[in-house]
């Protein structure tokens, strides 16, 4: 009898050591049974679309008119630069924070108080038009503009632990359409600011787009799961199928991982650093407010066109994943080059807004071809050094790949006004062209093939019989809290787990 009793205390202290492993190893649940999105998976998808696009929107929506409110109380363009940086530079530093953040409390939380923050101070940004002194008027603009920053932070990086955790199988497509969003707050952003500001002033977008993030904060409570996989049993922190404690800078210090995460920032510069000069450019050719809104549109609309293909084909060829993204970044650069035009294509094309649009078209199609796959290529690079795919990595990555993204708003605006003011904006676009060709050649050089890689037939037999210890150990042990949870490895692809789609093998 204590014999016995041994036995299945051992099997179950076998369980729980090797479960993780299990996870990584393991086909996980989507892969047993038809993956079809199921409508709490719908509901989710649509609500995240809908708080990336206010997010973005908000960074953006001041575009079209701020610069004239600065201008009446003698700013410059540095200074609006500074504005729009500001959103940028805090959401940069705070991502990986909230990454780590989410780790240990689950991602619910982290977006519901990103998101009310970002609303809130979206609501008392419009109020800035009453203050008439210009040091206190940029003092508290960039002030109001940073706790954006922070909201957007915390709700971007627990947007994309969702889209990792509760879409393993479609993460790519759901990343397409993240991107389709993060473009269409981007560049539609203008144009709803630019409208809504002939029809009620400078208070009327932020009012507008902040309400609407309140708004999303109630449906986000009580529709999105509160925690994903962050029982006890699984460790907060990045791990190996050791035991090893994992640290970002593994991750930093990895070739392919950089070569990624700079092409994201090269992407997220391109796009931020129209929102300060793009207005003012198009000015230039005799456009309105309403005209100028209404040409950040062309962007979006290739995002939107190409967006979930890219994200098909990212998901459906993993190999092409770094080809697209060169593929990708060879066509913003020439969109820049056109864009400008720059001084070196100056004597063929000359400036109009029928290039203008052109350049758009290409920037939109460039971009989304090229960021979709880079958080895909981040997670692969994390899962080849041996990293264990749970939350804690997926909260990691997504900090990471916002930080990346937010350092190209800081970097766009900044470089590009700076640049701008003192050469022209055919000179400041051309730079960020020769930025994004520099790293279209990194990533070229860097092309592998990211398929996993064939196992042995040693690896094979050692695979097979670590799944069977575990089958012969779960069915020894008792069942505990942990297992009524988890639903990796075809071990447990018969068993019911409520608190877990059946269709996907996520929450």
């Amino acid at each position: 009898m204590t014999d016995t009793m041994d036995s299945r205390r051992f099997a179950s202290d076998l369980v729980i050591d090797t479960r993780e492993i299990s996870q990584s190893l393991a086909p996980p649940m989507c892969e047993l049974v038809p993956c079809r999105m199921t409508r709490t998976q719908k509901s989710i998808l649509v609500l995240l679309a809908l708080l990336k696009f206010v997010a973005m929107g908000l960074f953006s929506v001041i575009a079209p008119y701020y610069h004239l409110e600065a201008h009446q109380r003698q700013l410059s363009d540095v200074i609006v630069g500074a504005v729009f940086t500001a959103y940028a530079g805090a959401n940069f530093l705070t991502s990986p924070i909230f990454g780590r953040i989410i780790a240990e409390t689950g991602p619910q939380i982290v977006l519901l108080l990103g998101s009310s923050l970002l609303g809130i101070s979206a609501v008392s940004f419009s109020f800035l038009t009453s203050v008439s002194d210009p040091s206190t008027f940029c003092a508290l603009s960039i002030f109001v503009r940073t706790l954006q920053g922070i909201g957007c932070g915390a709700a971007g990086t627990a947007i994309f632990t969702y889209v990792a955790e509760v879409f393993p199988r479609r993460t790519g497509i759901i990343m397409g359409v993240m991107e389709v969003m993060t473009a269409i707050g981007l560049n539609a952003g203008p144009a709803v600011g630019g409208y809504l500001h002939s029809v009620g002033g400078f208070k009327l977008p932020s009012l507008v787009l902040g309400f609407m993030c309140l708004a999303t904060v109630p449906l986000n409570a009580f529709l999105l799961p509160r925690s994903i996989n962050a029982e006890n049993c699984v460790p907060k922190t990045p791990r190996t199928p050791g035991g090893r404690r994992v640290s970002k800078w593994t991750l930093l210090i990895n070739v392919q991982f950089i070569v990624a995460a700079l092409s994201t920032t090269a992407v997220s510069c391109a796009s931020a650093f129209l929102s300060p000069l793009l207005a003012p450019q198009l000015s230039k050719l005799g456009m309105n407010t309403s005209q100028i809104g209404m040409m950040f549109l062309f962007s979006p609309i290739a995002y939107g066109l190409v967006g979930p293909i890219a994200g098909w084909i990212s998901d459906e060829n993993p190999k092409w994943r770094r080809l697209q993204t060169s593929a990708g970044l060879g066509l913003l650069c020439i969109a820049l080059l056109l864009l400008g035009p720059s001084p070196i294509i100056e004597r063929i094309l000359r400036s109009g807004v029928s290039l203008s649009i052109v350049a758009l078209c290409i920037k939109g199609l460039g971009s989304t071809i090229a960021v979709v796959p880079t958080f895909q290529i981040m997670l692969d690079t994390a899962t080849n050094l041996g990293i264990l795919n749970n939350l804690a990595t997926h909260s990691m990555i997504s900090g990471l790949w916002s930080s990346a993204w937010s350092f190209g708003e800081v970097l766009g605006p900044t470089l590009g006004t700076v640049i701008s003011s003192s050469y022209g904006f055919g000179w400041a676009s051309t730079v960020l062209a020769c930025w994004s060709i520099v790293v279209y050649i990194v990533e070229s050089t860097t092309v592998e093939n990211n398929c996993p890689k064939k196992k042995t037939n040693l690896e094979k037999d050692e695979d097979a019989t670590l799944n069977n210890i575990l089958f012969v150990a779960s069915k020894a042990a008792a069942p505990s809290s942990c297992h009524s949870v988890v639903c990796s490895g075809p071990m447990r692809a018969d068993r019911k787990f409520p608190s877990r789609d059946e269709n996907s093998g996520c929450f």
